[in-house]
């Protein structure tokens, strides 16, 4: 198993503490959130860079990256939802559209095709970021509605990418 896997193993177990501490809320631990979701979006940044810079890019982490970021993201807005500090429609939007693009990356992979992060799904991931980010230092709520407002509609144009870019996948499955 190489670093660039490792590290985006290592986000994906990150998510459990990471939640843990944010849900709980108290004074230190949303410090300790913050600094768990800040190593685990470093690991989203390092990870494809090492996998290059090593040349070591593989299929396993074209498939495995996105999953990790899925886990966190997700694990992140329904913890805020919990929270009341962001409403259920956006994590609606953002688990829907992460359940079908994984669905359309399923239907690929079942005919040995990987469907890798576009630019799009990248400029989404940043966004999510930031605003998990934004949320977590608390600032104030027309910052905050400003970039989910923004985060929601790439998280939707990003999808409806997945699927434009991928239609013929789509068609021979439904044939």
């Amino acid at each position: 198993m190489n670093l660039a896997i490792k590290l985006t193993l290592l986000r994906m177990i990150l998510t459990i503490p990471f939640i843990v501490s944010c849900l709980t809320e108290e004074g230190e631990l949303k410090t300790i959130s913050l600094i768990i979701f800040s190593i685990a979006s470093l690991t989203d940044y390092l990870d494809g860079r090492i996998a290059r810079a090593q040349r070591t890019v593989t299929d396993a982490g074209k498939l495995l990256d996105p999953i990790a970021d899925k886990i966190l993201i997700t694990g992140a807005f329904v913890s805020f939802v919990q929270l009341g500090k962001v409403p259920a429609w956006i994590a609606i939007v953002i688990i829907t559209r992460e359940f079908l693009v994984t669905g359309l990356r399923t239907l690929a992979a079942n005919k040995n095709i990987i469907i890798a992060a576009s630019s799009f799904g990248k400029a989404k991931m940043l966004l999510q970021t930031i605003a998990v980010f934004i949320i977590l230092l608390g600032f104030e709520k027309m910052i905050s509605s400003l970039i989910l407002w923004a985060t929601a509609i790439v998280t939707i144009l990003s999808g409806l990418d997945y699927f434009l870019k991928n239609r013929s996948i789509i068609r021979e499955t439904l044939k």
